[in-house]
């Protein structure tokens, strides 16, 4: 923020204060990584499974964000938000559904 508006008053706290919440996301990142990395063949799969179903999720709900937004219907940053959690949440539903038939 401060390199695009030099002139702008944003100090590095208003820019790290914008950027915490991607410290979540790097931390599933993370364990995401080190979970792969413990996991065998039949571990990996599932996980890619469903990361596959969370990415499809992901997609479905960017593009019906986005035909929203271009209709004027609500917030864009509302959408994004709307479209990281709904990600996640069905990448964690469809694991937890593979590993509980699994057991």
């Amino acid at each position: 923020l401060i390199a695009l508006d030099p002139h702008d008053n944003a100090t590095v706290g208003n820019v790290l204060w914008s950027l915490s919440p991607l410290v979540p996301a790097l931390w599933l990142a993370w364990a995401q990584v080190r979970i792969l990395r413990r996991a065998d063949e039949y571990e990996r799969r599932g996980q890619f499974e469903a990361l596959a179903i969370g990415f499809g999720a992901t997609i479905l709900l960017a593009l019906a964000g986005g035909v929203r937004v271009a209709a004027r219907i609500g917030n864009s940053r509302q959408y994004l938000q709307i479209v990281f959690i709904g990600g996640v949440l069905a990448w964690t539903a469809a694991l937890a559904l593979k590993t509980s038939r699994d057991r």
